[in-house]
């Protein structure tokens, strides 16, 4: 591969990494407003989302190690927003519900999308013959990768 497509390559690359840094930054400015990390908010979501999720669901979905997994659910446990519960299948794999405490915090984070409002303000000032294009190209780059 020449310079060229490397350096293009590094741009595209960059480009990504640049927007994705700043939607966490609105994801994790939400999450500290209900007291809580942008890993926990995310892994309350999920549990939110699918009941009785398990651990290893969990971290493939968020794509977030077992360390840090561990760490976020056991403070949200202590906190009160999910409960571990026994699977039936595998009484050696847990799962994870959410309390009621827990959809109502999940509730307020959803319905205070930062990152999305954000993203919807950006793409206000393109028109919508750009945003098809960029959203078919990242199509294109997806399928590829």
């Amino acid at each position: 591969m020449d310079n060229i497509k490397i350096g293009q390559a590094t741009e595209v690359v960059q480009s990504f990494m640049m927007i994705s840094k700043a939607l966490a930054k609105y994801t994790q400015q939400n999450a500290a407003n209900l007291g809580l990390t942008l890993q926990q908010i995310g892994i309350l979501n999920t549990v939110y989302a699918t009941p009785l999720i398990s651990f290893e669901q969990i971290t493939e979905q968020l794509l977030i190690s077992e360390s840090v997994a561990t760490i976020s659910i056991e403070e949200l446990i202590k906190l009160g927003l999910v409960e571990q519960k026994s699977s039936q299948e595998d009484i050696s794999e847990n799962n994870f519900s959410i309390t009621d405490k827990g959809k109502e915090i999940s509730k307020k984070s959803i319905q205070n999308p930062s990152s999305y409002l954000a993203m919807a303000s950006a793409l206000e000032k393109l028109s919508a013959k750009d945003i098809d294009t960029l959203l078919r190209i990242h199509k294109e780059i997806c399928n590829v990768l």
